[in-house]
């Protein structure tokens, strides 16, 4: 048996885990194969999110005065080197420009924690989310951040700048795995905290979200999601050596598999019927619902007859098809039921 000490760890980034929460299936499979070619869009937000963190290290980090960050963001948008996606960084930062310099503005640079791509304020966490085993290292879970700041004694605050045509909203922020992980890492990083505000700027529309509340007392939720997670992972691979490759967990969801990398690239065997079509493309997916829809119409017309003519269907469930009979009461000579 090997040395638990001797066995490297094991680090999962925040898209590698989420992708085995959606469906180990996937996970596995992206985690082991090569990684696909990035679009045009991912690298825009690539290059827009590196422009922003630059503007503000420059304040935070190099002494550069709050006033000169809008100006700094303009200048280098318009150095982005790749043609095909500089007019879009511009676009995205154009309206989130004069905030970005407002926040600058209204911290000081003591305020300032962690910021994407920063030395001295490093924007990467880990924390250990399982130990090691016999089969492998310890796992742990890591993630980077657009900006976290100090607001007072007792919480912090996290931006995160997106720059897609997403509508966020804070329903979406609390919900997001993205954002409860998040507030796990930095729990464990600072143990003086309880709350973690959270808020997202849309930089291309300029609309903030309202802030979030993250309690410590509710991040043992997405640790166990976590956990389960990474026993599915220890089994897919655990699986695969030893030639049990179908026991590997999946999770057929056509809203895991429709955006699904894997599935799109034809080599997925677990997702549905449904999944795949929509894979092909929405246009056949949106058709054949549309065939469905007919069918079920003609079936409730079926239906609706066979009500019409014989009365309302007992389903044996406690429901009925149709208006349930009503159950007519005798009365006695005193007024009582019979």
């Amino acid at each position: 048996m090997t040395d638990t000490k001797t066995l490297p760890d094991v680090i999962l980034d925040r898209s590698t885990i989420e992708n085995y929460i959606k469906c180990p299936a996937m996970g596995y499979f992206i985690e082991t194969q090569p990684r696909r070619d990035e679009t045009a869009a991912m690298v825009s937000g690539t290059e827009a999110h590196g422009v922003i963190a630059g503007a503000i290290r420059s304040y935070a980090e190099g002494g550069m005065d709050w006033k000169e960050v809008s100006n700094w963001i303009e200048v280098e948008a318009a150095k982005v080197e790749r043609t095909d996606v500089q007019p879009d960084v511009i676009t995205a930062l154009r309206r989130s420009k004069w905030e970005i310099q407002n926040i600058c503005k209204e911290h000081n640079r003591e305020d300032f924690m962690h910021i994407q791509g920063s030395r001295d304020l490093n924007p990467q966490l880990a924390r250990e989310l399982l130990p090691a085993d016999p089969y492998r290292g310890r796992i742990l879970i890591t993630s980077e951040f657009d900006l976290v700041l100090a607001i007072d004694g007792t919480s912090v605050e996290e931006i995160d700048w997106k720059t897609g045509n997403t509508e966020w909203t804070r329903p979406k922020v609390r919900d997001a795995f993205q954002f409860r992980m998040h507030a796990w890492l930095l729990f464990d990083r600072y143990k003086e905290y309880n709350t973690v505000q959270t808020r997202v700027r849309n930089t291309r529309t300029g609309e903030w979200t309202q802030p979030y509340s993250f309690k410590r007392e509710w991040a043992y939720e997405v640790h166990s999601r976590m956990v389960m997670a990474c026993r599915h992972r220890d089994e897919a691979f655990e699986g695969v050596a030893d030639c049990t490759y179908p026991l590997i967990h999946y999770q057929p969801l056509i809203e895991n598999c429709q955006w699904c990398p894997v599935l799109k690239a034809g080599e997925c065997g677990f997702a549905n019927d449904d999944a795949k079509q929509f894979a092909k493309g929405p246009r056949g997916f949106i058709m054949q619902t549309e065939v469905k829809k007919l069918e079920v119409q003609g079936r409730e017309k079926l239906q609706k007859a066979a009500v019409k003519e014989g009365g309302a269907i007992d389903l044996g469930d406690g429901r009925w098809y149709g208006p349930k009979p009503q159950v007519k009461q005798t009365v006695g000579i005193y007024g009582g039921g019979g």
